[in-house]
């Protein structure tokens, strides 16, 4: 074998182990932005969660937590989303679009329900508001939970 071939055979060699490397590379990065995007998307669930759970002991004042908590899990699904739509996985990316819909939808019609109630009278001071709120935000984040549950249940038994 002379050294040309030799020298062809080395940098085949090299060529092949970096691509390796690379695909080594790609697969950590994809994981470790999904590991952030699911602690966002999980922790502004749980900063929502505790802002509603503790409404009612804090005079309402914990309710301020219940936007930023959403507006973490939302970003958090719309990196997911835009992982799954860089893969081509068409079919992830639009349950986590499904996602945000249902969680912006829920909060819009909480916010909505508690104005309506207030302008025809039905809440007349701020411990009645705090009541609403803390429950129609509950029966919002069981809704996203439940919906969350049956779009990703397929990853929960992996």
């Amino acid at each position: 074998m002379n050294q040309e071939m030799r020298t062809s055979i080395k940098i085949a060699g090299i060529s092949s182990d970096l691509n390796a490397v690379t695909d080594v590379g790609k697969i950590l990065g994809r994981e470790a932005t999904m590991d952030v995007d699911n602690t966002l998307d999980k922790g502004g669930g749980l900063i929502s969660d505790a802002g509603v759970a503790l409404a009612i002991p804090a005079e309402g004042m914990s309710l301020a937590l219940v936007p930023f908590g959403e507006v973490t899990s939302a970003a958090g699904k719309v990196m997911k989303g835009l992982v799954y739509y860089s893969e081509g996985d068409n079919r992830n990316a639009s349950i986590e679009e499904g996602n945000i819909v249902c969680g912006v939808a829920t909060n819009s019609l909480t916010k909505a329900a508690v104005r309506e109630s207030k302008r025809v009278g039905n809440i007349t001071n701020s411990q009645e508001e705090t009541i609403t709120e803390t429950v129609l935000g509950g029966l919002g984040s069981l809704y996203n939970k439940v919906v969350g549950y049956f779009t990703h249940g397929d990853e929960k038994d992996k």
